[in-house]
């Protein structure tokens, strides 16, 4: 195992939650099945499995309680979709102060290997502000102002594409 091209490294998920990643020699045998291929049913003894061969009569490793494995060699993507929320104040021409929400969603795909960017807002803890009146009216993203688009992170295709309501 000397040089790193000629390994291979497997990504285990496990039916407990913790998941392992498995390096072995790119030669090496690799089979998916029931522990013990002979019983039927999910008891200890069927459930499924991972084992890796050296050759064909040597069994190195067996990991048990395998719910999926794959390659790491192999890209995969998954959809992620990111929700965010944005309200602000606005006066009218007679001077009646509206809430206006803005609900946004934005789908991604990416590597599920690579670690997620932690939220600038993740620890922070803000004051829940009390709104008294809470009829809502659907109006459309026109009445919103451009500037809130923008600040939201939506293009103005994004922005079209979601809900915005207002409070009275």
């Amino acid at each position: 195992m000397a040089k790193k091209d000629t390994e291979t490294t497997y990504y285990v998920e496990k039916t407990n939650g913790q998941d392992q990643k498995v390096t072995v020699p790119s030669g090496w045998k690799v089979t998916f099945g029931p522990q013990n291929p002979g019983v039927k049913g999910h008891g200890p003894t069927g459930e499924p499995c991972l084992r890796f061969y050296e050759s064909a009569n040597q069994q190195r490793m067996v990991i048990t309680g395998v719910k999926s494995f794959r390659d790491m060699a192999i890209k995969v993507e998954e959809k992620r979709v990111t929700n965010k929320q944005e309200s602000f104040r606005k006066a009218d021409a007679d001077g009646v102060e509206k809430v206006v929400v803005l609900n946004g969603s934005m789908e991604e795909w990416v590597n599920p290997d690579e670690p997620r960017p932690a939220s600038p807002t993740y620890n922070l803890i803000e004051e829940p502000q009390i709104v008294k009146k809470r009829h809502y009216e659907e109006t459309s993203i026109n009445e919103a102002s451009e500037a809130s688009d923008t600040a939201f992170g939506l293009s103005a295709g994004q922005a079209a594409q979601n809900n915005v309501y207002r409070r009275k």
